[in-house]
């Protein structure tokens, strides 16, 4: 097992970020700069890059396909309550399932990598979120140091490739993969990830901005 299991039954702007001449930032850093500032909190939760169709997809899912949603094991958020659920992510969880209710919450050990039950949920998964956490109170041990939740994203980013290249029906759904980063270094670390066509970014995983995060997936 790649870690517990939360198996809860369950499944703003949808273009590419784009906006006026006049205000268009002429550096990605300026973008990230004012889009991390967004609603004015550092924290709050915004879109960098995600296709319409991938959006598209994700908010059409059926009834019977599950949304993977794979989160590292690190510790809780600074400043959270001594009643802070032991899994940070669980917020993430439910916040998802109020838009779809078939969510599967995979955690991941980032030292320890890919697992069998992490490919046994890929496989049958309809859409993937992966969360990768580079802040510094979730990065200080060398278990689940930035380097290993990279590497962890991108092969399940491959997994699924593979699984759409293997489809051997007529008409082939895709799987969109989204990459929730959680960094106080955008540029340097939104660079790290050019694979991943949907990356959603916040400063910190507080429930608070979890359910953020939910409701710009699913355009609330």
């Amino acid at each position: 097992m790649g870690g517990r299991k939360n198996t809860t039954s369950s499944s703003k702007q949808p273009n590419n970020i784009s906006t006026p001449a006049s205000s268009t930032p002429s550096t990605l850093s300026d973008l990230l700069e004012e889009t991390s500032l967004s609603n004015g909190s550092p924290s709050a939760a915004t879109i960098i890059r995600c296709p319409k169709p991938t959006l598209t997809r994700l908010r059409s899912l059926r009834h019977e396909e599950s949304l993977v949603l794979l989160t590292p094991v690190v510790p809780p958020p600074s400043g959270a309550p001594a009643t802070a659920p032991m899994d940070p992510f669980e917020p993430f969880g439910r916040a998802l399932a109020a838009h779809h209710k078939r969510i599967r919450h995979v955690p991941y050990v980032p030292i320890a990598g890919m697992t069998d039950t992490h490919l046994a949920f890929l496989k049958h998964a309809g859409a993937v979120a992966v969360v990768v956490c580079d802040v510094p109170n979730a990065t200080h041990a060398k278990e689940s140091r930035f380097e290993h939740q990279r590497a962890f994203a991108q092969a399940a980013l491959n997994e699924m490739k593979k699984k759409e290249e293997e489809e051997e029906s007529g008409i082939k759904a895709t799987c969109p993969v989204m990459l929730v980063l959680v960094t106080g270094r955008l540029q340097w670390r939104v660079d790290a990830f050019d694979d991943f066509e949907a990356v959603f970014v916040s400063r910190s995983y507080a429930p608070t901005v979890l359910v953020q995060i939910s409701d710009l997936m699913f355009g609330v």
